[in-house]
This record gives C-alpha cells, sequence and structure tokens, in this order.
C-alpha cells in the first residue's frame, strides 16, 4: 500500500512539474489577470452557457405573455399534465431536450 502511494505522488509530481512548472517555486507567481487573458475564458462561458440562456429568455417570455398563443399553449400543456399526473415525467423531458 505504502509503495503504491508513493508512485502516485511521484506521478502527481512528474504532471504538476511538466505541466505548471512555471508557476512552482518561490521566485516565481502566476501571471496577473488582465483583459487579455480573462476575455477568452469569459467568451467561452457565453458560448457554453447558450442553450441555458436560450431556456432563461423563452421562460422570461412564457411568463410575461409577450406572446399570448406561445403562453397560452404552456399552460395548456401544464394544466394537461397536471391533470394527468405527469408533471415530473413531461419537466424531465422538457429539460432533456435542452
Amino acid at each position: 500500500m505504502m509503495k503504491a502511494r508513493s508512485n502516485s505522488n511521484e506521478l502527481i509530481q512528474y504532471y504538476a512539474q511538466q505541466y505548471g512548472g512555471q508557476y512552482i517555486g518561490y521566485g516565481t507567481s502566476p501571471p496577473t489577470p488582465s483583459k487579455e487573458t480573462i476575455m477568452p475564458n469569459v467568451e467561452r462561458l457565453v458560448v457554453a452557457t447558450s442553450p441555458l440562456q436560450e431556456f432563461i429568455m423563452t421562460t422570461r417570455r412564457v411568463y410575461r405573455w409577450e406572446v399570448p398563443v406561445e403562453t397560452s399553449k404552456y399552460l395548456a400543456i401544464y394544466i394537461a399534465l397536471w391533470y394527468l399526473d405527469l408533471l415530473l415525467p413531461g419537466l424531465v423531458r422538457l429539460l432533456s431536450q435542452i
């Protein structure tokens, strides 16, 4: 057991030095945050969350009755699922399509 733990520690140290070696040590520190280093991460976050953003905007449109026909459709579906006692399976199905 001790030998396996020793090997895993050596493996962790190897990868840490290989991929993060420039940040390990007494005299070095991570690069200072700047607009050039932060903006690509923000852009990736926006692109990755676009399906969630669409779901939130659809929900907003529905609860504000911006398009009454669309809201009526969702209301009819909700009432039918509620009457048939299928709200939870209907919600799971809806969320699986996002």
